[in-house]
């Protein structure tokens, strides 16, 4: 499964998810520069620094125990894992 953006069709977040879960490479990308501006800020939120809170970011997506731990069920439909 390709998950690609078109300028007329935006990738919706249940595309990413299904994708990410297929191992499509494109969708990890889009995933990352959709939320990590997201968890990014957060991070800083809760810890108050930001070199800490870009560690903490990263850590996120790169673990697969973190933000990621996601499975797919059905037609694209998505849960927390």
């Amino acid at each position: 499964m390709s998950v690609r953006r078109t300028p007329a069709a935006p990738i919706s977040d249940d595309m990413l998810l299904a994708g990410l879960g297929a191992g499509d490479a494109e969708a990890a990308v889009g995933f990352v520069r959709r939320f990590q501006p997201l968890v990014f800020g957060v991070a800083v939120a809760v810890v108050g620094d930001y070199g800490l809170a870009e560690d903490i970011a990263q850590q996120a997506f790169e673990r697969p125990g973190g933000m990621l731990r996601f499975t797919t069920h059905g037609e694209g439909r998505c849960v927390r894992g």
